[in-house]
């Protein structure tokens, strides 16, 4: 009695079924192409377009609107630092001296420290770290006691001057591990000998040739971009004295300027994190006979000029912010007080010092002091 209440149950199950599997061979079939068709409408394709209006006349034929190319250039000091020829070999003499290289002199020694570098072995790296003497063409790194390495920074300096020396030679992935797979198996060989093996056997001499003509390339873009930059800035400008200072080098400079820019700023976050306050607070003179900062600057490879001249930079800004603030809170003041109320000290100054005012953003009362 029990099987005969489960034989409807179970006939329905099997039409529901049945009317399933036709509906799905009808779709996947018959309409197999239609659905396709749906499917392929749902896909977005794009690309970017240079939008070009054309230009606008007037009624008479004049031109008043036209379109004009324009660019913009991005730059991420660290992708420079970690990838271009420039920056790998000044960060890397940086790294080597513990002080300070500008990229004006990586730029003036390009090929020779280039060839300084690759001519290392990995075990002359590692005699650095330990505080040896490291002798280098141009010049002779002096040794220090095991008990100054540390403060020195030296095992660090190390891995960062080997990381920018092997950079150069643009190694993909795999070659880059049998590489650095290398840096231990073959300690009294000179890198450029392993880079060689790690592509396959490659001859170094040709190798080197490959390096020395990425170092040419490489500073034929920075000398093309330069002269884009000096172009722009002479049609802008009918003031720009000519003929004064070599497009790449003033390029340099300006990239220069970022790099310390960035320095600064890491320098100033490193601070406030083991200070726990701002390093423009204090005056510099204090600062440099209260606090050590020979380990902040073996981290960024300064030396004490270098130290100096972040921490004046800093008290400048934190002073530029301090006079700025108190301006605004003034200025506030002034707008929100009653015509008929005196005028605190200074006030007259900060109006006229204010672009607020200077651009005709005052009330009546900030305007009473023009």
């Amino acid at each position: 009695m029990a099987r005969h209440r489960f034989i409807p149950l179970v006939l329905i199950v099997a039409l529901g079924t049945l009317a399933l599997v036709a509906r799905l061979f009808q779709v996947q079939i018959h309409e197999g192409e239609v659905w396709a068709g749906q499917a392929a409408s749902l896909v977005r394709a794009g690309s970017v377009r240079p939008y070009q209006r054309g230009t606008i006349v007037d009624a008479r034929g004049r031109a008043i609107a036209h379109d004009e190319a324009s660019y913009r250039v991005e730059f991420r000091y660290r992708d420079f630092r970690r990838g271009h020829p420039l920056g790998l070999v000044t960060h890397a003499r940086s790294a080597l001296l513990g002080t300070p290289v500008t990229l004006s002199e990586g730029l003036m020694h390009l090929s020779e420290w280039a060839d300084e570098l690759v001519d290392l072995t990995p075990s002359d790296f590692d005699a650095f770290a330990r505080g040896e003497v490291l002798v280098l063409p141009s010049v002779e790194l002096p040794g220090c006691a095991k008990s100054e390495c540390e403060r020195e920074d030296r095992y660090a300096r190390r891995n960062d001057a080997r990381f920018y020396a092997t950079q150069l030679f643009a190694l993909d992935s795999e070659a880059a591990g049998k590489l650095n797979k290398s840096l231990t198996e073959h300690a009294d060989t000179p890198l450029i000998e392993l880079a060689a093996a790690a592509l396959g056997g490659v001859d170094p001499v040709e190798l080197r040739k490959r390096m020395h003509a990425r170092l040419v390339a490489c500073t034929e873009d920075l000398d093309r971009l330069a002269a884009q930059f000096d172009a722009d800035e002479r049609s802008q400008s009918a003031a720009a004295a000519p003929g004064q200072v070599l497009p790449i080098d003033a390029l340099v400079a300006r990239l220069e300027e970022w790099r310390q820019r960035v320095e600064n700023d890491s320098a100033s976050e490193m601070f406030n994190d083991a200070a726990g306050f701002a390093v423009g607070r204090v005056e510099p003179s204090t600062l440099a006979r209260a606090i050590d900062f020979r380990w902040l600057a073996a981290l960024l490879r300064w030396d004490g000029e270098r130290t100096s001249q972040w921490l004046l930079r800093a008290r400048e800004q934190w002073l530029s912010s301090l006079e700025k603030g108190q301006v605004e809170h003034l200025i506030t003041e002034l707008e929100l007080a009653p015509p008929d109320a005196p005028k605190p000290p200074g006030a007259r100054s900060a109006v006229d010092k204010n672009p607020r005012c200077t651009k005709g953003e005052t009330t009546q009362n900030t305007g009473a002091f023009r």
